[in-house]
């Protein structure tokens, strides 16, 4: 018998094992036989990023391409942008990204959707979906934001303007891994509330640390969900995740701590206490927020000290558990949940690694790009000179573009006007030049791209395309808002390598052809 009972959790084990490598060898077998496949893109949904302005004693200036952060330390903040060159469909709409700020949007004069009611009512995060329609015969939207943060810089997000749809596939998509995670913990939490039953069905002990279990994963899974506020992309009550999230995440650790005493079977008095001092700080957490004495983010760092109280009280425990009182069966379920400890802190160490990862390539993406158009910047042009030089491409075109009359528009039209205009021009580049070549801003009014090419040339139906994109882009300005441009072309049949200075005089050639259609304008 004692060589049958070890005999058959060897086979469980066993069983354990071939399935872990039958699933290992599926995930071979996928990179082995790598298929990709053109999917819906998680970017589909089209962006406003460019040609918003702000106020700022008494001024209007330019905001930088969004996202960005901006240094100014008002409780509100206005933005504003010109829809005379914004044409959408109807069933459009704009989507706001707003945390811990309330909002309200004018269309023209008209105050046409308002959230959050208050810098006391703005809620963490939100989605704000505002119909294209709502605005239709108006010129101009104005966005008011009010926060009740005290940061001194204001983290803009972008703002999408396309089909609802669209947006709402994007934001579900990047959040995607919470969500996954969440739902596991749901399955897990269900499966473990019907071992529950079977088990108490059953009279055994171990029905309360199961059901104990279960809700530890239901809280967890529950907050990790409502954390990533999804759940108010459909509208409704939004402040039911907001409060919501918080307190599955206060009481966490009530059912994890109620699991680790009914599995130690401890007489000690400090599980109880501070199972109830959860319980007590979540309850007084929401009082004083209720009373407007606090904010519940403000009262975040006095969980976060409990929750590594109740880590260091139930390792305790069950060291105490196996090594005092030789109940060597808790052994695995202590292993367990150190493993638990583990990941949680690899988690956080991982997710500070990739925010700093994150920022390094945010800020080098500054030093490379253009804050106004989007376009790689002075830097970036230098830089890919300094590549093509002793590179050997069959074909080299440069093209160098120049806003005609920028200054009389910033004379007569205001600034704001102007650098409409440069991101207008830098869209119509962009839209024909970007799939063909690198697209730069090279001084104030002056852009240039860089086309590599091994033989044939595609420049001269892009120009023509360019030139029809630009009358319908400069429709919105006054008549004397032009662009000129001028093209060289290097074809190195010999396949040479380019040298700096053949780089430099192609530059040149391509400059004075811009000059002869700017005089030509001119005249």
């Amino acid at each position: 018998m004692y060589l049958f009972k070890y005999g058959k959790r060897l086979q469980n084990v066993m069983i354990l094992a071939g399935a872990a490598v039958v699933v290992l060898l599926a995930v071979f077998a996928a990179a082995l036989f790598d298929t990709r496949l053109q999917g819906n893109d998680a970017g589909a949904a089209k962006r406003l990023e460019n040609g918003w302005i702000y106020e700022s004693e008494g001024e209007w200036r330019l905001l930088p391409q969004l996202p960005c952060t901006l240094a100014w330390e008002g409780e509100s903040l206005v933005l504003r942008r010109e829809l005379a060159n914004v044409d959408v469909p109807e069933e459009y709409c704009f989507v706001f990204q707003t945390r811990y700020s309330s909002i309200r949007v004018w269309a023209g004069e008209r105050l046409i959707y308002e959230a959050a009611g208050g810098k006391e009512h703005a809620l963490g995060s939100m989605w704000h979906f505002i119909p294209v329609a709502d605005m239709q015969g108006e010129k101009q939207i104005t966005v008011e934001f009010r926060r009740y943060a005290t940061e001194r810089e204001w983290e803009l997000k972008s703002v999408m303007l396309d089909h609802p749809a669209a947006a709402l596939y994007e934001i579900l998509l990047s959040y995607m891994p919470q969500i996954l995670f969440g739902m596991f913990c749901f399955m897990l939490a269900g499966l473990l509330l019907v071992f529950s039953l079977i088990t108490a069905y059953r009279k055994r002990s171990m029905a309360v640390p199961q059901i104990s279990l279960a809700f530890f994963m239901l809280l967890s899974g529950l907050w990790i969900l409502l954390d990533t506020k999804v759940t108010t992309l459909w509208g409704g009550n939004y402040a039911i995740s907001y409060f919501l999230s918080y307190a599955a995440f206060y009481l966490m650790c009530v059912p994890f701590l109620v699991f680790v005493r009914s599995m130690v079977k401890s007489e000690n008095r400090l599980l109880g206490i501070l199972i109830w001092i959860f319980i007590a700080n979540a309850g007084v957490c929401f009082v004083l927020h209720m009373t407007g004495l606090a904010q519940l983010n403000d009262t975040v760092p006095a969980v976060h000290i409990l929750i590594i109280l109740a880590m260091i009280v139930s390792t305790a425990e069950f060291w105490s558990s196996i090594v005092r009182k030789r109940r060597q069966r808790m052994s695995f379920t202590f292993a367990g949940m150190l493993a638990v400890y583990f990941f949680g802190l690899l988690s956080l160490a991982f997710s500070s690694f990739w925010k700093e990862r994150d920022d390094f390539s945010f800020y080098r993406s500054l030093a490379m790009r253009d804050d106004m158009t989007g376009l790689g910047n002075r830097n970036a042009f230098q830089l890919c000179q300094s590549y093509l030089a002793g590179q050997a491409p069959g074909r080299l075109d440069v093209l160098l573009f120049d806003v005609d009359n920028l200054k009389r528009t910033n004379d007569l039209l205001g600034h704001h006007t102007g650098d409409m205009l440069l991101q207008t021009m830098a869209k119509g580049i962009y839209a024909v030049f970007s799939s063909m070549g690198e697209c730069f801003r090279i001084g104030g009014d002056e852009f240039c791209v860089v086309i590599v090419e091994k033989t044939a040339s595609r420049v001269s139906e892009a120009v023509e395309v360019f030139e029809k994109e630009a009358k319908r882009l400069l429709r919105y300005f006054p008549e004397y808002a032009n662009v000129s441009y001028g093209h060289a072309l290097w074809e190195n049949t010999a396949e040479e390598k380019l040298t700096p200075e053949r780089l430099a005089l192609l530059i040149e050639e391509a400059d004075r052809n811009m000059y002869q259609m700017k005089h030509t304008h001119r005249e």
